[in-house]
């Protein structure tokens, strides 16, 4: 029973960072430097994101597919 609820309480955690981690940066930025270059960041880091998912998908399916062949020779 007491395992239930720290996995509960983890997924919550895990779900809080999640969402609101992400807007930590474009908030500091923003006092700071102000909306121009909140904005700017937002702008270029979306972008990165955009342009790089497809290596990104390429990397995790090699490694799944890395992992998965290890685990059949074992």
């Amino acid at each position: 029973m007491w395992g239930g609820k720290w996995q509960s309480w983890q997924a919550t955690a895990i779900t809080m960072l999640a969402v609101f981690l992400p807007a930590v940066p474009p908030s500091i930025l923003n006092g700071i430097f102000g909306e121009t270059a909140a904005g700017g960041f937002m702008l270029v880091s979306g972008a990165a994101f955009t342009f790089g998912y497809k290596y990104w998908l390429a990397w995790t399916y090699r490694r799944f597919l890395r992992r998965e062949y290890e685990n059949e020779a074992n």
